[in-house]
Parts: structure tokens; sequence; C-alpha cells
């Protein structure tokens, strides 16, 4: 197996939820595929995207629901199922991620939802399964911030569709 990233030690609390997640990268990862000389040792990744959606049981009822609409919003844009479409532990490809800066914007947290719908439209592979707890809970999200990343979703569809 080989390892994404290695955790690294925090003095934040919930170190462990970061740790467990990047352990959960590494499950992306197929082992070496190739017999040649020239491929001998290497490992193809079988995502150019990991990017993990948060165990919402912590949020209301209300927050829930928004989170809900606005993934259901971003998969109709993106083309397929997405699972959270506004989380933001992700692992891109260096590539993956420069040819996709090419399509979106990105104002303030809109960034993490266009992404997805960006490389979902490019026709890059992305895991989207993995869960993962945020100690923290996001509070001063409003409606208007949801009709900006509406906005900023279809935005990047288009782009992506006509550019």
């Amino acid at each position: 197996m080989i390892s994404v990233a290695r955790p690294i030690q925090s003095i934040a609390s919930g170190a462990r939820d970061v740790t467990a997640w990047f352990e959960s990268v590494n499950l992306a990862v197929a082992p070496p595929t190739s017999t040649s000389a020239a491929g001998a040792g290497r490992a193809r990744i079988a995502f150019d995207a990991v990017i993990a959606r948060r165990d919402l049981s912590y949020h209301g009822t209300y927050k829930r629901l928004g989170n809900l609409a606005m993934t259901a919003i971003g998969s109709l844009c993106a083309g397929r199922r997405l699972y959270d479409i506004e989380c933001g532990y992700r692992v891109v490809r260096l590539g993956t991620l420069l040819e996709a800066q090419h399509y979106y914007r990105g104002n303030r947290y809109s960034e993490a939802a266009e992404l997805m719908v960006v490389l979902a439209r490019l026709g890059y592979g992305i895991d989207n399964t993995i869960e993962v707890h945020v100690p923290t809970a996001r509070t001063r999200t409003r409606l208007s911030d949801a009709a900006k990343h509406v906005f900023a979703m279809f935005g990047a569809w288009y782009l992506v569709a006509c550019w």
C-alpha cells in the first residue's frame, strides 16, 4: 500500500479524524499493474480526486436538509451522484487541478462545489464516499451563501460545457 499523505501531529482537537481520513485515502491507490521493466514498482491511482463527505449527524435538521438540497443541485450540475458537494477535505492530483482551474472562479466557499462540478464534467475520477467527522460546525451559513453556491455551480457547468 502506498501512502498518499502522512498525517501530522496536531494540537487541534479532532486530529484522529484527520489521521483516519488520510489513512482512508490509501484505499484509492491500487497495487502495481505493470509488469514491464519501465513500469515496475509504480502504482496506478484509481481516482484523480478524493473528496471526503462529512458526517452531518451533529447538525440540526435545517443544516442537513440544506446540505442535501445543495448536493442534489451539485449532482445535477456534475452529471453524476455526489454525496457532499461542500466538503473541504480533499486530495487532488496536481495535473487534474491545473486543468480544472481554467473552468472555475472560486468565490469564497463556493470553490469546493465548483471544483466538484468541474472535475466531474471534465470526466475525472472522483471518490466522494469517504466519510469524515468534522469536529466543529460552521454556523454562519446564510441563505444568500447557498444562492451564491447554486449560481457558482451552474456557472462552472456552463464554462465546462460551452468553453
